[in-house]
């Protein structure tokens, strides 16, 4: 057998295209992916046949590229789209005789509609904003995150929906997006949702840095109905939102028997007999990550650690 990467089994290349599409698109620091894993599709007619994987993922970095995309892509190759990044510009225009309509500044939308089996979507800050130009009599610009990017209706196959953002203005989530269909949620920066949603259909949820007192009044009834599998919570800085008591307990009273993964980047405000009761009711957890901000130690947690736990990580910054 020929020892260069096209001499290696079919099933192993495919796993090491979906690997390296998976190392490719990791965010760090929440900074948007580039389109760099396209250049794999160059190199011979064998992998560009064989990894398609890599044609399912798109960056929408700048407006540039997309009117570029706009102009050459063919409905084809946008159809084989499922996940995509998009820097959000996040203005909109609204005309006086036309309130109820939003006309966005970017052009992303467009291309979001035009990638008609997309179920996933990731939101990161704009670093390059589109030039405006003068205005017609009765227009003026506001700031609608989400309206930017589906301002005529909601993502017809969406599943995925997660935000990357750092400090800035407020963001309105689920003013299109239809909250029942998504089974992954992040959220981060400044956020809130349009109303009191529901989301029957939540299996992961991340909340990492979310700032603003809309979850700590919130969050608790909005997951109240989700039975899910993870849930990821990181404060990150002072202005983040604090993982609570009463979140834990919406947690546990809905996902006892679904809940494998459970990370805590921030106990400050969680008792050990609250963690160990919560811990004695999820049947199927598998993998524990907390870490505790506290001298409060009543109960020992630790006795209350199911057997089926397989990765376990407790840390206490004030005793290291």
């Amino acid at each position: 057998m020929s020892p260069s990467f096209l001499g290696l089994p079919v099933e192993l290349r495919l796993r090491i295209y979906e690997d390296f599409l998976n190392e490719h698109t990791h965010v760090r620091r929440n900074r948007q992916p580039s389109n760099t894993h396209f250049r794999l599709l160059h190199v011979c007619k064998q992998i560009t046949d064989e990894a398609t994987c890599l044609r399912q993922y798109i960056s929408l970095l700048h407006e540039n590229q997309i009117r570029t995309l706009l102009s050459n892509a063919n409905g084809f190759s946008l159809s084989c789209i499922r996940s995509v990044d998009v820097a959000n510009d996040g203005r909109v225009i609204r005309l006086r005789d036309k309130p109820l309509q939003n006309f966005p500044v970017s052009v992303a939308h467009e291309a979001l509609y035009r990638m008609k089996n997309m179920t996933s979507v990731r939101v990161f800050n704009t670093t390059r904003g589109t030039p405006v130009g003068p205005l017609v009599t009765g227009a003026g610009l506001s700031l609608q995150f989400e309206l930017a990017l589906f301002p005529v209706g909601p993502p017809r196959n969406l599943q995925s929906y997660e935000t990357f953002l750092g400090v800035g203005p407020q963001n309105t989530l689920f003013q299109s997006v239809q909250p029942t269909s998504i089974q992954r949620l992040r959220l981060s920066g400044a956020c809130r949702f349009s109303q009191s949603v529901s989301l029957v259909s939540l299996e992961h949820l991340t909340v990492d840095g979310a700032q603003g007192s809309y979850m700590e009044r919130h969050l608790a009834q909005d997951i109240s109905l989700s039975r899910l599998k993870s849930f990821a919570h990181a404060q990150r800085d002072a202005m983040g939102f604090e993982f609570t008591e009463a979140l834990l307990v919406a947690i546990v009273a809905q996902s006892s028997t679904t809940l494998t993964r459970l990370v805590i980047l921030d106990g400050r405000k969680l008792e050990t007999t609250a963690l160990g009761a919560a811990l004695r009711q999820l049947q199927v957890l598998d993998y524990l990550a907390v870490v505790l901000v506290s001298r409060e130690f009543e109960h020992n947690f630790a006795q209350d650690i199911a057997s089926t736990i397989s990765t376990l990580k407790l840390w206490d910054p004030l005793y290291t």
